[in-house]
């Protein structure tokens, strides 16, 4: 299905009763309702805001046109599986419908819905926008320039000025177009990472069906989505660059961040425009959906592959594979354009579900060799990580099992200090320790003391009954070269860390 811009697809969430509109001003994602509507922001200074418009599995699938997230897989899946194809004429059939339909003509149009309200500068109109940490941002922006289309955040610095995470080598100035809204599936394929030699929104014009209808831009060299809610156009100067302080609160780390400055030179907008912003909850289903995506292709490669599942903004991967060759799958896949800046990745059996993160956490520590289970090697993550001194990728091959522990199960832990402890099955224990207890002497000492388990220092902020706080403190709170110790099978682990 394809919907000519982002209201026909607001409408069908109408429809299900999944919107919420609310005239209390939002200025947080933080400050979000607890329920899982979509939520749309009147105003009577600036344009409405929506966000949430992705936020649930179903949401997401309505986006792309199917009514789940594994049927829009199957559809992605039948060009690659000759199972799934009758025959290779049917398989040729569906490639030569994907090339019709990114190179079908559009046509000239008759209305540039975008263009239905033009402001030139500087007379410009308030955007709405998110405060986050020290700035003021939108957040999910489709950023059109001669290299293509990428997806970002942009910083507000004045009413005619942007900052925008766009670095180039070039020396003269480069036309870009921020563009807000569109058809979902467009606002999803933006953050898909395809090669450069593809048309702009190959994707997105697969799964609509046909081609989103561009047009040029009123101020810059640019050919622009005509079906956006809004489009700020300018030109970004290499030249002027700005260094700004930056905190991700799910990795719960601080940063800078290089940004090009735009200086703005027209918004157009469609009438009644609305401007959507992407929420954390909108980026977990986005990337399930870049996951449907790329997995048939990822199994073309790799066959032992069953599924996986990404956290923490694809920097925690839990693969399930059937295979005693996980090193091929780890390094393989970080040399993949959706893994290459992953922090950690595991391979667990077929047997343990990749979204079962307390029975992924049960497996590792009561199941697994980790002797020869780790692999620790420098690599390319994620800019912010390397800016908090985590320059290392993780690869943990759980498909090498050994026998379970024969530590009696919840068995007393009495030594100097430790403030608390919890048992997850009888292979790991978890420990909150005293401010003057050393983690390494402590696990050392109870490995001493006869205890034959794995053992997990974490910081006190941590609840060791969460699972995905625990993962989120051995992603972000372990330096894997300095903070592990080995005893035979055992591993210790101090996630101490404050970063």
């Amino acid at each position: 299905m394809a919907y000519r811009n982002l209201d026909e697809f607001i409408v069908r969430l109408e429809t299900a009763r999944q919107v919420r509109k609310s005239k209390r001003p939002l200025r947080n994602l933080s400050d979000l309702p607890i329920d899982q509507k979509t939520l749309w922001v009147e105003s009577d200074d600036t344009l409405p805001l929506v966000t949430r418009l992705f936020n649930t599995e179903t949401k997401m699938a309505w986006a792309l046109g199917a009514e789940s997230l594994a049927l829009f897989g199957q559809r992605f899946e039948r060009l690659f599986d000759p199972q799934l194809s009758n025959n290779l004429m049917g398989r040729a059939a569906d490639f030569l419908g994907i090339l019709r339909t990114i190179t079908a003509p559009i046509g000239k149009l008759k209305t540039i819905s975008v263009q239905h309200h033009i402001h030139i500068a500087p007379k410009l109109p308030r955007l709405p926008f998110l405060s986050h940490g020290e700035g003021d941002y939108l957040f999910g922006a489709q950023l059109v320039t001669p290299q293509g289309v990428t997806s970002d955040h942009v910083r507000f610095y004045q009413s005619d000025q942007l900052g925008v995470p766009f670095i180039t080598k070039q020396s003269e100035p480069i036309p870009i177009a921020i563009v807000l809204g569109g058809d979902p599936a467009q606002i999803w394929s933006s953050m898909i990472p395809l090669p450069q030699t593809l048309p702009s929104y190959f994707l997105a014009n697969w799964i609509r069906g046909q081609a989103i209808p561009l047009a040029p831009a009123h101020t810059i060299p640019l050919d622009i989505p005509a079906n956006a809610e809004i489009v700020i156009e300018g030109w970004l100067d290499p030249s002027q660059t700005v260094s700004e302080s930056i905190y991700d609160p799910q990795k719960r780390l601080s940063g800078h961040e290089t940004l090009t400055l735009m200086q703005v030179t027209a918004i157009t907008h469609r009438d009644q425009a609305v401007c959507p912003m992407i929420s954390a909850d909108d980026r977990h289903f986005m990337q399930q959906a870049t996951k449907r995506l790329f997995l048939p292709i990822l199994k073309l490669q790799y066959a032992d592959i069953v599924d996986l599942q990404a956290y923490f903004d694809g920097d925690l991967i839990i693969v399930r594979a059937h295979t005693t060759h996980a090193q091929k799958i780890l390094f393989g896949l970080w040399g993949t354009d959706i893994a290459w800046q992953n922090r950690m990745m595991m391979i667990v059996p077929e047997s343990i579900p990749a979204d079962d993160l307390n029975g992924v956490i049960y497996h590792l520590f009561n199941a697994v060799n980790w002797g020869e289970a780790l692999t620790v090697v420098q690599g390319r993550v994620d800019p912010l990580l390397r800016q908090n001194g985590i320059k290392t990728k993780i690869g943990i091959d759980a498909t090498q099992t050994i026998q379970p522990s024969t530590e009696p199960s919840a068995r007393v832990v009495s030594v100097d200090g430790i403030r608390d402890y919890v048992w997850c099955g009888t292979g790991l224990l978890l420990l909150h320790l005293e401010a003057s207890g050393d983690p390494e002497t402590i696990i050392k000492a109870l490995w001493a003391s006869g205890y034959d388990c794995n053992m997990i220092v974490c910081d006190q902020r941590v609840d060791l009954a969460q699972s995905e706080q625990l993962l989120h403190q051995l992603v972000y709170g372990v330096m894997w070269q300095e903070d592990i110790w080995f005893h035979q099978q055992r591993i210790g682990i101090n996630a101490t860390a404050v970063r």
